[in-house]
């Protein structure tokens, strides 16, 4: 645990903090190279330090970065110490992809109750979700995918719902939460000391797929290739359900079209 967990084990060590110490499982080896490389650096400059993130976003006195428990939208938290309070707290909420390119995003979102988190019907039962589980439950349409194993995808030109999708079925509620992320961020980090200010060092953290995007960007994942739609495809043992009726052998998702495949059909 302290090679995961580095300057924030020794904070929590320290001084008795009842602050919970997560690490990733076995399978999230992209989340556990972050936290690694992360609280590795950090535990170099054995103080808390400003973590600027795409240019201008600046989180003060971060400790480290830890891993969220459950599947809210969030992966990991850069997490903040406050001298005054001696209170951990996680203050920057960040989903991470491993990869470099559109193609290594398996979804952005599920499309069920479960991708709602707690908010009931957020992307579940969004007008656009709705129309297109309608159109692909038509007769012609389910034996196309069951059968002939085609693939079926609708373009979102809804920016809340692409929102949604990237940054957590909270988006817009006005905080963030695990449920509405602070950024989403696709490769291996990069940290940089590039100063000091406020008596503070200054660590600017990147990733080698680009910048992150800050949440309320949505731009990028409107246009290829990280265009979002939402696709249908033949997988055994899934299912969707749509005015009260389920349907057997197609998942759902809002992806990246490139993920999808070039040979899917636009309905």
């Amino acid at each position: 645990m302290a090679k995961v967990h580095g300057l924030l084990q020794e904070y929590v060590s320290q001084y008795k903090l009842p602050y919970k110490l997560n690490a990733p499982s076995p399978t999230e080896r992209g989340e556990l190279a972050v936290m690694e490389e992360v609280n590795a650096f950090l535990l170099d400059l054995g103080t808390p330090v400003t973590i600027l993130i795409a240019g201008n976003k600046k989180v003060a006195n971060v400790i480290g970065i830890n891993k969220i428990e459950g599947t809210p939208k969030a992966d990991l938290a850069l997490v903040t110490y406050d001298e005054k309070t001696k209170k951990c707290e996680n203050t920057f909420y960040l989903s991470h992809k491993m990869g470099l390119q559109a193609k290594d995003f398996q979804q952005y979102s599920g499309i069920t109750s479960k991708a709602d988190g707690r908010r009931s019907g957020s992307i579940s039962l969004d007008k656009t979700v709705v129309a297109f589980l309608r159109d692909i439950a038509r007769p012609g349409i389910m034996r196309k995918i069951v059968q002939g194993k085609e693939r079926f995808y609708r373009d979102i030109k809804d920016a809340k719902l692409i929102g949604k999708s990237v940054y957590g079925p909270e988006y817009g509620s006005g905080r963030f939460t695990e449920d509405n992320i602070h950024a989403i961020a696709q490769g291996d980090p990069r940290l940089r000391l590039v100063g000091k200010g406020s008596g503070t060092q200054i660590v600017e953290l990147s990733f080698t797929a680009g910048s992150p995007h800050l949440n309320g960007e949505t731009t990028p994942f409107m246009r290829d290739p990280y265009r979002a739609v939402i696709g249908a495809r033949y997988t055994e043992g899934r299912n969707f359900q749509v005015d009260g009726k389920n349907y057997n052998g197609v998942r759902v998702l809002i992806l990246p079209l490139v993920v999808l495949g070039g040979n899917s059909q636009k309905i």
